[in-house]
């Protein structure tokens, strides 16, 4: 899929290049993009992650993601805009849960299982941006909206840790661990996630801009979809985001 999503998005960069450069219908000038109701450009999304659960999973600390594309920005005035795009997200998720084994002989009993989730997605933002005016080469703004994504891959790195007894007291023991699991059959297919932050943007020519944004990311459908076994629980992966792009 990657083969068909990255011309496709080098195929949106350079239509929309083209039509950026068309002038004003008046012939007049856009001098840092005041009068321009039309934005692309590229970004790139690195961000931390945590895993939002519920019993009987629990959260295992941070992950780290990332993401990149292209991004479309139309203005009904200089300060209200709607902004959309293309972009690939890569998510790590990692939490813990207990499940039931049963060892050769013996009874059933708790093991812990440790996942590392890697995630990826491809999203069309859908979000609104509010920005000033221009103060000298700078614009400061906020986003709200929503990143709804549809799952490209999806793995696991898990191990398994536990203890259990035979009748005749023997001791068995749990640890081991796998590498690269597919996770097509036990995760959601559709991820939705609100998001809010702000940034700035900075002139540098004509109506180019650089622009940075701290966002968090916040997940509200569970990603298992599994209601027993080695999958179950509730996730929800959230995060903070800090996008790093180029307006045109």
């Amino acid at each position: 899929m990657k083969r068909t999503i990255l011309p496709l998005i080098a195929l949106v960069f350079a239509s929309l290049n083209a039509f950026s450069q068309a002038p004003p219908p008046d012939g007049g000038t856009d001098a840092n993009g005041a009068d321009k109701n039309f934005h692309f450009g590229l970004n790139f999304t690195p961000g931390i992650y945590f895993a939002g659960t519920n019993a009987p999973a629990a959260g295992n600390g941070a992950a780290f993601g990332y993401g990149y594309g292209v991004n479309l920005e139309f203005y009904f005035t200089q300060n209200y805009g709607f902004c959309t795009g293309i972009e690939i997200a890569t998510l790590g998720s990692n939490w813990t849960n207990t499940t039931q084994w049963t060892p050769k002989n013996g009874s059933s009993a708790d093991s812990l299982t440790a996942h590392q989730y890697s995630l990826e997605y491809l999203e069309i933002p859908l979000e609104f941006k509010f920005r000033t005016l221009p103060i000298g080469l700078l614009r400061y703004f906020g986003i709200v909206g929503f990143d709804p994504g549809i799952r490209i891959s999806s793995s696991d790195n898990y191990s398994v840790t536990g203890s259990a007894e035979n009748p005749a007291g023997n001791s068995y023991q749990a640890n081991y661990s796998e590498s690269n699991v597919s996770l097509s059959g036990h995760t959601s297919i559709v991820r939705m996630a609100y998001v809010i932050g702000g940034g700035v943007e900075y002139n540098i020519a004509g109506t180019t801009s650089i622009q940075g944004a701290l966002a968090y990311d916040s997940g509200f459908l569970n990603t298992n979809t599994d209601s027993k076994g080695a999958f179950s629980g509730s996730v929800l992966t959230r995060g903070v985001t800090l996008t790093i792009g180029i307006l045109f």
